[in-house]
């Protein structure tokens, strides 16, 4: 598992992988040897975008990134970031680009470090 990637990750409360949910993988390489990893989740429910539009960002599905199981478009929700223990990761799906990596980047810093 690398930063990027793209994995579904199942909730504690799930016994099985069925309901797993998409996530981007933020930790960075160089501590791929700890137990938890720091994830930002996906999502195609409107419902769950926060209201400032600029801490959500658009990932088309496409052969690339993975996500072509997904029937629309899905947003990175940036102010959901979280960790999680990696036995809860089931599968990897695929990877973002390096174009939408380091847009990723830019606004999870912009969310972090405020100037």
């Amino acid at each position: 598992m690398r930063r990027g990637d793209i994995v579904l990750v199942r909730s504690p409360r799930d016994i099985d992988s069925k309901s797993a949910r998409p996530a981007i993988v933020v930790s960075d390489d160089h501590f791929a040897g700890l137990s938890r990893v720091a994830l930002l989740p996906l999502t195609g429910d409107p419902g769950l975008l926060d209201v400032d539009a600029s801490l959500n960002i658009s990932i088309d599905p496409s052969p690339e990134n993975g996500l072509t199981n997904l029937t629309k478009k899905s947003r990175i929700m940036l102010d959901r970031l979280t960790t999680v223990d990696r036995s809860r990761i089931t599968d990897t799906v695929g990877q973002l680009t390096n174009s939408d990596m380091r847009i990723v980047d830019t606004v999870l810093l912009v969310f972090l470090f405020p100037r």
